[in-house]
């Protein structure tokens, strides 16, 4: 049965390490858009505490159900330039918990990456990263290892070329494999405990058959996590039948898969509160500055506002966020055009909250130093 919660990302361990560190501003925060949430206010009176920025929206390889690799063309190609990038971070870093530092693209190749999680670091919080690691040679992964990353998700779909490349099209499974391999080296050789690595495996019927090879080979390595997870299918013939088909609850009426977080969605529907979160709790901004709703908005036309045009908290208070807020609290239709009043995924995308907001640590790192800049 689904966790029930008056909140939807209140953790004990959370709240204890802010208080421990006297991270007083972000603990307050962190209540206040929790509380936000829960009153379903259309003007919030707290900022996000989890942030999505992309340093790229380009990409190497050309994954079929992806926007930028199947080259839709609906958002600009471009890298996310470090005077933005720091325009938006001194805003929201003294409030943030975590940020992921991916969305649209291939974050690596962004020159000014590692200097932009060493930045968010010195604001204490949770740092995030997902590659296909194609791209990253060893000078690279020491810089990664220099930026304090805390949490590094590698995107292998597969256990040998044949089947890693159906999906990460023009990938090289051998490489990247050898990238890792460095990767994990070079941390050994530091004694470092950071970042942990999590071998994220999205489950196709072309694929699912290698999960219990993948996993083993993610522990030869001595990846920290193996995570077979689902993926969004538009196409039926992609959903698995077999091994990989317990990933799957819940699939459209014709058999395509969209349910990525099916126990919050049970959760959050069974604890009262809006069936998405993303307007109150999160904030998503892309490489050319513009903020979208939630990370799943593919296209342009449907962002909310720039956020380098003025205060982002202005902006978060506009007249398209409460809008949204409206519609997802109240069921208030805007007059106008606004992308969550037309989602039809609204609560199936949910931020997900980390286990150990709870527990106060994962494994033998407790959060009071996972936050710190130099923990």
């Amino acid at each position: 049965m689904p966790e029930r919660s008056l909140f939807y990302g209140l953790r004990p361990g959370m709240i204890f390490a802010l208080a421990r560190l006297g991270l007083w501003k972000k603990l307050g925060n962190y209540l206040l858009a929790e509380w936000d949430l829960r009153q379903g206010r259309e003007a919030a009176r707290a900022l996000p505490y989890h942030l999505i920025i992309d340093p790229a929206s380009a990409c190497t390889l050309r994954c079929p159900f992806c926007p930028t690799g199947r080259d839709k063309g609906t958002r600009p190609k471009t890298l996310l330039r470090w005077d933005d990038y720091v325009k938006v971070m001194d805003q929201l870093g003294p409030y943030l918990l975590k940020t992921d530092f991916y969305n649209w693209g291939e974050p690596t190749l962004n020159p000014r990456l590692y200097d932009m999680i060493a930045y968010a670091k010195r604001f204490s919080m949770e740092t995030y990263l997902s590659s296909h690691l194609n791209d990253l040679d060893e000078e690279a992964a020491g810089r990664l290892l220099d930026s304090g990353l805390d949490f590094l998700i590698l995107s292998f779909d597969g256990a040998s070329q044949e089947t890693y490349s159906r999906y990460r099209a023009g990938g090289d499974f051998d490489k990247a494999l050898k990238n890792l391999r460095t990767l994990l080296d070079l941390r050994r050789r530091r004694g470092s405990r950071r970042p942990y690595i999590a071998w994220k495996f999205l489950v196709f019927r072309h694929n699912e058959h290698e999960i219990e090879k993948a996993r083993a080979m993610s522990a030869e390595l001595g990846v920290d996590l193996f995570l077979p997870a689902p993926a969004a299918i538009p196409d039926p013939a992609w959903v698995p039948v077999k091994e990989g088909a317990a990933f799957y609850p819940e699939t459209g009426a014709a058999g395509a898969q969209t349910m990525l977080n099916h126990q919050e969605y049970l959760r959050v529907k069974a604890s009262g509160l809006p069936a998405c979160v993303w307007p109150w709790l999160a904030a998503v901004v892309n490489s050319d500055g513009s903020v979208s709703p939630c990370c799943g908005v593919e296209d342009k036309k449907d962002d909310f506002g720039d956020g380098l045009a003025g205060p982002l908290r202005e902006l978060f208070n506009n007249r398209s966020f409460k809008e949204a807020r409206a519609f997802l609290a109240k069921g208030r239709r805007p007059a106008g055009a606004n992308a969550c009043a037309a989602c039809a995924h609204a609560g199936k995308i949910n931020p997900l909250v980390p286990s150990w907001w709870r527990s106060g640590g994962i494994r033998d790192l407790p959060l009071t130093r996972l936050l710190r800049p130099n923990g």
